[in-house]
């Protein structure tokens, strides 16, 4: 008596109902949306938001730049002076910053009756050269009437309007004795501001 075999394959409709099922089942990466472009468009989403954060930082980090530098040249100028006068022995009355060469600075500094032009690095750190010259009789009594030192002038003068030291001189031309400070400014170049050479007030803006 011949024994039956067991029949293991699964009858033609449930095979197809099976591979129907697992062609309608997407990847996990799929699941997020057609064509599984979701996790594509998060990613460029982000890279927009990144390159726009770092295009305004750049943005800030130029303006603060700006800033730092601006500080820097008036610092530089007060530096200037300092060197001048502990190299001399002096007062200074004036100074001009270089322009056309390695923009430094020119400091005129009182010793006794006569002065001292003293050429300073751009940095204000370190003597350049220094040569001496006259002193006429009416700037050494503007000196000596000047309550108002010529670095207190220039950081009256800054704070007034914001801009960065050019040049500024004790000046005996006009009534009262006042220092003549020019500084450049964000709209515009060569702003002459007026120092009461005695009780620091600011005389006029022009």
């Amino acid at each position: 008596m011949t024994t039956p075999r067991l029949n293991h394959l699964l009858p033609a409709g449930a095979v197809l109902a099976l591979a129907l099922g697992l062609a309608g089942c997407g990847s996990p990466e799929d699941s997020s949306g057609p064509g599984g472009t979701t996790g594509a468009t998060d990613e460029a989403t982000t890279e927009a938001a990144t390159t726009e954060d770092e295009s305004t930082t750049d943005d800030s980090t130029t303006d603060d730049d700006a800033a730092i530098e601006s500080d820097d040249v008036t610092a530089a100028g007060l530096a200037a002076i300092a060197t001048a006068e502990r190299d001399t022995g002096g007062v200074a009355f004036a100074i001009d910053r270089d322009d056309d060469g390695d923009e430094g600075w020119d400091v005129d500094v009182r010793t006794g009756d006569t002065m001292v032009e003293v050429e300073v690095s751009a940095d204000g750190t370190s003597v350049v050269r220094s040569e001496d010259d006259d002193l006429d009789g009416d700037d050494r009594a503007a000196i000596d009437a000047a309550e108002i030192t010529l670095t207190e002038a220039i950081e009256i003068a800054v704070a007034e309007t914001g801009g960065v030291l050019d040049d500024a001189e004790l000046s005996d031309d006009d009534n009262p004795l006042h220092y003549e400070v020019t500084v450049d400014t964000a709209d515009r170049d060569d702003v002459d501001v007026d120092v009461d050479a005695v009780t620091g007030e600011v005389l006029r803006v022009s």
